[in-house]
C-alpha cells in the first residue's frame, strides 16, 4: 500500500493533518487534502431563510438561487465570515432531500473540497462509507458525490472537486 496523508481544514487558520501510513512503508505519501467547503441545510422555502440569514448574519456575499435539475433541488450559497451556508430547498417531491425535509429538515450534509474525488470515495469506502452516487456534474461545473458514514455524527458527507480552472 501506499501512505496517504490528508488535510482536514476546517478554515483557513484551522488545519488538521492526517496521516494515513500502511506498516512497513516510508517516505512514500500521497497528498490528498480535503477543506470543508460549506455546511448544507435542508429548507422548505430558500427565499424566507435568505432574508433571515442577511438581516441577522450580515454575509459577505450572497448567491441568487439556482436550480439543479438532476438533484431536484433549488440551492443558494451564503458566504459568512469566510464559511458557506448552502441552503436547499427540494423542486420535486421525488428530489433526494424530500424525505429529509418532511422529517423537520435542518442540518443536512458538510462538503469537502477535494484533490482527487476518485481517491477521497475510496478512502471513504475503505472505512466503511457507502457512496450514494457515483461523481457527477454539480455547481460551478465541479463533480460532486454524496457518501453515507455511520460512524459520523453527522451521516452525510458530500465530496466536491476543484474548480475545473483551479486544476
Amino acid at each position: 500500500g501506499q501512505a496517504v496523508i490528508s488535510k482536514l481544514e476546517l478554515c483557513d487558520w484551522d488545519v488538521i493533518p492526517i496521516v494515513h501510513q500502511p506498516s512497513g512503508l516510508k517516505n512514500e505519501y500521497q497528498i490528498n487534502s480535503m477543506k470543508l467547503h460549506y455546511i448544507g441545510i435542508v429548507v422548505n422555502d430558500i427565499s424566507k431563510y435568505q432574508n433571515q440569514m442577511i438581516n441577522l448574519l450580515k454575509p459577505k456575499e450572497t448567491d441568487i438561487p439556482k436550480e439543479n435539475k438532476l438533484q431536484k433541488i433549488k440551492y443558494l450559497f451564503i458566504n459568512v465570515g469566510g464559511s458557506n451556508i448552502e441552503l436547499i430547498e427540494p423542486l420535486e417531491k421525488d428530489s433526494p432531500v424530500t424525505s429529509f425535509l418532511e422529517k423537520g429538515g435542518g442540518l443536512h450534509h458538510l462538503a469537502f473540497e477535494v484533490d482527487d474525488i476518485e481517491q477521497s470515495l475510496s478512502e471513504f469506502e475503505n472505512n466503511g462509507g457507502r457512496v450514494l452516487n457515483p461523481p457527477q456534474v454539480g455547481f460551478e461545473n465541479r463533480l460532486i458525490s454524496f457518501i453515507f458514514q455511520n460512524s459520523f455524527p453527522f451521516k452525510i458527507i458530500e465530496l466536491v472537486s476543484k474548480k475545473p480552472d483551479d486544476n
